[in-house]
């Protein structure tokens, strides 16, 4: 309906938009479902489930769009993934009712509801004047959601911090989660290669050819996707097996740096001397980086829902995914920059250097940390 790249920012907004309330809205609802002591142990078993569950749609929901775009058109492409989606919504509304009635803990009255409609109205139009315009355009567009996202990240902690609708236990929690959540950020700046440095180095240095069988490049990321639908499953068992002696949230932070430290030290050999990486070498890479990912991404989530302040919930877990929003753009950003097809070591030893720094800083933290959320974790 909005031609050219208006409608790809246009598209992108409402999906953003769409997908943040049901993601957000999604892990409260699941959150709730560990409040009572015996079950708070399970917490990130269950949300380690619910990561598999999301990346079960993540893996098939390229393949058949992609194929649905190849064969026919973007439209038909775009078409299914509405048809996806408004199935999702059908199947919601049928099992709705058979949910709990859960009252909003600080229902907006009738006044602030119809702010938040207006001020809604505004901003889309704003949006619109602004893309309309070229104002936001292919060029800045990153730029301006870097910008954008910072000052949302900024005056959602600095309202948890400061506001006088939360108590001091809350904002202590809040306090602890700072720098759990700049260590989010890192991660999916150095994580996000696997969509840049690593699909180039897929492409043009590894020997794709498999029994006969040429692999596509586009099958290097997905396969993260498949390493993630194998091992979700065994992370989860694993947390329930342990229980209350599992690692606390920051101990597994750090563990997933170093990890991903290690899975991207596995490129360095290769590409200092130049000798080709099988393709089963490059797939226990990203095994270990996919390990890295379970070990932060789905426990970032259950965190935010145990610190999140109890009338703050929802949006609680919105500013938490806010960190794959960051730390996605600046790792295209790094790639720009710093990235150089003759000194792939270094890029990749910079990966590295910067993951164990990252890692240990928190390792570092962690007493203090525990100690702030003794009453948590």
């Amino acid at each position: 309906l909005v031609p050219a790249v208006a409608g790809l920012i246009v598209g992108l907004v409402f999906i953003a938009l769409g997908s943040g309330g049901v993601k957000s809205s999604a892990s409260t609802m699941l959150g709730s479902l560990y409040e009572e002591e015996n079950l708070r142990s399970l917490r990130d078993a269950g949300f380690s489930l619910f990561y598999l569950a999301v990346n079960i749609g993540a893996l098939f929901g390229p393949l058949l769009t992609g194929l649905a775009q190849v064969h026919a058109s973007f439209h038909a492409g775009f078409g299914l993934a509405a048809i996806g989606m408004a199935v999702g919504l059908w199947r919601y509304g049928r099992g709705r009712s058979a949910l709990p009635h859960q009252p909003p803990p600080n229902p907006l009255t009738p006044a602030q509801r119809n702010r938040a409609i207006l001020t809604g109205v505004l901003l889309l139009a704003v949006l619109a004047l602004v893309v309309g315009t070229g104002l936001v355009n292919d060029g800045n567009f990153s730029d301006v959601m870097l910008g954008i996202n910072g000052v949302a990240v900024l005056s959602y902690f600095g309202w948890m911090l400061f506001g006088p609708a939360f108590s001091n236990t809350e904002k202590r929690h809040v306090r602890a989660w700072v720098p759990l959540f700049l260590a989010c950020c890192v991660f999916w700046m150095l994580w996000g290669q696997i969509f840049t440095a690593l699909v180039v180095y897929f492409d043009e240095e590894v020997p794709r050819v498999l029994y006969g069988f040429e692999v596509p490049v586009a099958w290097g990321a997905s396969l993260q996707s498949v390493w993630v639908l194998l091992l979700s499953g065994s992370m989860a068992t694993l947390w329930t097996w342990l229980g209350r002696r599992q690692p606390h949230t920051p101990m597994k932070f750090a563990l997933s740096l170093f990890v991903m430290a290690l899975g991207y030290y596995c490129f360095v050999p290769y590409t200092r001397s130049g000798e080709p990486m099988s393709i089963w070498v490059f797939a226990l890479a990203l095994m270990v980086l996919t390990v890295a990912e379970l070990l932060i991404s789905p426990i970032a989530t259950s965190f935010a829902t145990k610190i999140a302040p109890r009338a703050f919930r929802t949006q609680a877990v919105a500013v938490s995914y806010l960190s794959l929003s960051l730390g996605f753009t600046a790792s295209g950003a790094m790639f720009d920059t710093l990235y150089d097809p003759k000194a792939q070591a270094d890029f990749y030893l910079l990966l590295v250097v910067c993951s164990l720094v990252a890692g240990v800083a928190l390792l570092v933290l962690i007493p203090m940390l525990n100690r702030m959320l003794k009453d948590v974790d």
